[in-house]
């Protein structure tokens, strides 16, 4: 049966048959409409939960980006700074490179300074020698000189002449002392300017003191013989080398030499030790480069005057005195 739809609608009071089955039809249609409208309530529902979730994951999403944010702005910030260390730092880098260039250059001028002066050390040890050999037979023709002096008129005028000759050797010695020294200056000069850099060059001022040492080392040679003793004027009295003192102590004091009890940083001391046979040159820290530099010639020439010939001189300076040293 067929319902007729549109007379329903024009007139709605009207009754009309209908099949009961149509009407159980209908009916399981609107409960199963009715489930659904329910489902879909609940899934409403369910969808309105899932929604607050969201919204609320959302919030957090959004706090964190907020976080995340500042810590990006941060991390910009701090990657700025760190671009700026990174140049600051290059230019550190830079900066050491080209200061390790110069450093280079230094080292080679100074390896040529050096080389310099180790030949003229050794032209300087050879006029040394030659002096030596010509104040050696200059000894000789004084000793016989001596011997036929009552004798012979024209021996002393040879001897006085002689003695000319070796007072012009001891201007060329002073001379020799002299440029010495200039080195010496020289040398301390261009340590005082490489201390101030890195540790390699430390090791080329060591090597500067070494050469110094053995120009002081040439010095004393020169300062051994006979001549040098008499123009120091040394006058030291031997008695005490058989009595129970242990030491002398002589100080610097411009050309002279004066013995006293100690000694301070801003002197130069020779002290003639009895226990180690040796005679001590010691250099205060506040000491003149001169005055050790007298000290070294003085010393040998002391050691003469007492005939220690046995005995060794060292040079020592404040704070690295040896063991054996007798004042502590």
């Amino acid at each position: 049966m067929v319902i007729e739809w549109k007379k329903i609608e024009e007139d709605p009071e009207r009754d009309v048959k209908v099949v009961g089955q149509l009407l159980l039809d209908n009916k399981n249609k609107i409960e199963a409409l009715e489930k659904e409208l329910a489902d879909s309530e609940a899934h409403q529902e369910e969808l309105k939960s899932n929604l607050n979730e969201a919204n609320d994951k959302i919030t957090d999403l959004e706090e964190n980006l907020k976080n995340q944010t500042e810590e990006l702005a941060d991390l910009e910030r701090n990657l700025e700074l760190l671009k700026g260390e990174k140049k600051d730092i290059s230019d550190l880098v830079e900066k050491t490179e080209s200061e390790l260039k110069k450093a280079e250059i230094e080292k080679a001028e100074l390896q040529n300074l050096i080389n310099q002066e180790k030949i003229q050390t050794c032209d300087l040890q050879a006029n040394i020698e030659q002096l030596n050999n010509k104040i050696t037979e200059f000894e000789s023709k004084v000793q016989d000189i001596s011997n036929e002096l009552n004798a012979k008129t024209l021996a002393l005028e040879k001897a006085e002449q002689s003695l000319k000759e070796i007072e012009e050797k001891d201007n060329q010695i002073k001379s020799l002392s002299s440029i010495i020294e200039e080195k010496d200056s020289l040398i301390n000069q261009i340590s005082e300017e490489l201390q101030q850099k890195k540790e390699e060059s430390v090791r080329f001022t060591e090597q500067i003191k070494v050469s110094s040492s053995k120009i002081e080392d040439l010095s004393s040679k020169v300062q051994k013989t006979p001549t040098e003793v008499s123009s120091s004027s040394i006058s030291i009295d031997t008695a005490w080398l058989n009595s129970d003192i242990p030491f002398k102590i002589f100080l610097i004091q411009g050309d002279e030499l004066q013995e006293a009890e100690g000694f301070t940083s801003d002197q130069v001391a020779i002290i003639i030790d009895k226990q180690s046979s040796k005679i001590w040159v010691w250099k205060g820290a506040k000491a003149s480069r001169l005055n050790a530099v007298k000290g070294s010639t003085r010393a040998p020439a002391i050691r003469s005057s007492l005939m220690l010939y046995g005995w060794k001189i060292e040079n020592i300076d404040q704070g690295r005195e040896p063991k054996d040293f007798p004042l502590k």
